[in-house]
């Protein structure tokens, strides 16, 4: 029968707590993650199900949740051990990691400016959507997450500083393939919202910065 994988497909999976979770567990989202479906093999025969869902989780940023205030009573090794927990494929394969940190007493009393509207971002998020479309038209192709490697260069067009300002990156990150890819995917988003055709260092950068970074 189909698990919570395939009930997400077309949907959203969300796994609370993800270093929670075992290995094997969260090992098993490797291929669904990557190829968007998941293949079960039994004695009786093989079984493929669809997974293209967009997964979400949430995490603590140690084992007592209060890295890095002054409750936290984590050593340093306990953090990055916690971290661990999430397998690298996995971390690998996850396109933007967003640290939360605790709100300020004085943001809380004094809220301050006010930041955009739903509907101002949502009109945002329709533009590049849109140009998706148009980019993918007649193509298998929906989103820029779609996007395989090998026409990476046909869709994420720079210029050749921003080529050799993201190989240097590449180097200096020690990022994997897959991460670069994926990297530039995100960049190419990045870049849609911004309304801009080509994707320039300042896309690059913030798509980077959304990589992971463990304490």
């Amino acid at each position: 029968m189909p698990g919570v994988i395939s009930l997400a497909h077309r949907g959203v999976l969300f796994l609370d707590e993800l270093p929670e979770f075992s290995k094997e567990t969260l090992n098993g989202l490797r291929e669904p993650m990557e190829e968007h479906h998941i293949t079960i093999s039994r004695t009786t025969g093989t079984a493929v199900y669809p997974a293209r869902a967009l997964f979400l989780a949430a995490a603590n940023p140690c084992p007592c949740g209060f890295y890095p205030g002054l409750r936290c009573n984590c050593t340093k090794v306990e953090v990055q051990r916690y971290a661990r927990r999430i397998p690298g494929p996995i971390r690998d394969r996850i396109d933007l990691f967003v640290h939360v940190p605790q709100t300020p007493v004085q943001e809380l009393i004094d809220p301050g400016k006010k930041e955009e509207s739903s509907s101002v971002i949502r009109e945002r998020v329709i533009d590049a959507y849109e140009r998706q479309q148009r980019r993918f038209a007649g193509t298998e192709i929906q989103f820029n997450a779609e996007i395989p490697a090998k026409q990476i260069d046909d869709y994420c067009t720079m210029d050749q500083e921003t080529k050799s300002f993201i190989r240097h990156l590449f180097e200096q990150l020690d990022m994997t393939a897959r991460s670069f890819h994926r990297t530039l995917r995100v960049a190419r988003t990045i870049a849609d919202l911004a309304g801009s055709e080509n994707i320039e260092q300042t896309h690059i950068a913030e798509a980077v910065s959304y990589r992971e970074v463990i304490p």
